[in-house]
């Protein structure tokens, strides 16, 4: 567990309010500290990025209305910013999996729903700024 000094800056793209909910939980039970940006849709995360937010880590869902995690990724890489991204999704789709290895802004796949050990895996990536 952090220590209660470190702040870290998640930014959560889900469009299902429900997982946004209870993922903000889950992370904020394991990491009292952690700041959570929560976006219902690719193009409020894209706005945001782009007015400044500047996340430690994107959590991305794959499967959203309007633009997808994919089609985010594509615009993200305009911002010109070195967020990692991992992506958070039910989809079960092997080729997903192998699409996300031809992006090096994404460092991960993990299957939803997120517990514990997912959740320690996620801030593994970014532990080196505590």
């Amino acid at each position: 567990m952090m220590n209660s000094d470190s702040h870290i800056n998640l930014m959560l793209i889900d469009d299902d309010e429900i997982n946004n909910f209870v993922n903000s939980k889950l992370i904020g039970l394991h990491y009292p500290s952690a700041n959570i940006e929560l976006c219902l849709t690719a193009k409020l995360a894209l706005e945001n990025l782009n007015n400044g937010s500047n996340p430690d880590l994107i959590l991305l869902d794959l499967n959203m209305p309007e633009i997808s995690g994919w089609e985010f990724i594509g615009e993200f890489r305009k911002t010109k910013k070195t967020i990692p991204i991992i992506i958070l999704t039910s989809s079960v789709n092997y080729n997903d999996y192998n699409k996300s290895k031809q992006y090096t802004e994404v460092v991960d796949y993990i299957d939803k729903p997120l517990n514990k050990l997912k959740i320690e895996k996620i801030f593994n990536y970014i532990s080196p700024k505590f």
